[in-house]
């Protein structure tokens, strides 16, 4: 069974579980910090965050510093998906890695922290 077919029995989509995932570990942030961090266009994460504010996942809040930015961040709901299901996601993902080298895997995590940091 693929991520996306495993998220898709929760009721999310992998894209859905991956923004939900950013915020649990990062916190609150604007949705154009969040698109970056998801690598998802801006027209995209506003959907999609969309989807997740129907769901009563996430919240929107003014920032504490500048009240004139918005944030998004989990609902006491969205943190209890996160940690109902975080770990057999992470699990799903290990198997899927089990599919490449170690050598491989390594440039990946690589190639990943690249990403995180630009």
């Amino acid at each position: 069974m693929s991520l996306n077919q495993k998220n898709k029995i929760e009721g999310l989509s992998i894209a859905q579980f991956s923004i939900l995932e950013c915020l649990y570990h990062i916190g609150p942030m604007k949705a154009g910090e969040l698109a970056d961090k998801v690598f998802m266009s801006n027209a995209n994460i506003t959907y999609t965050v969309g989807t997740l504010f129907d769901k009563k996942l996430l919240d929107r809040v003014n920032d504490k510093k500048d009240r004139r930015v918005v944030n998004v961040e989990l609902t006491k709901k969205g943190v209890s998906v996160v940690e109902d299901n975080l770990n057999n996601y992470v699990g799903d993902i290990v198997k899927i890695m089990d599919g490449i080298s170690v050598q491989e895997q390594n440039t990946l995590r690589e190639i990943c922290r690249k990403l995180g940091k630009s």
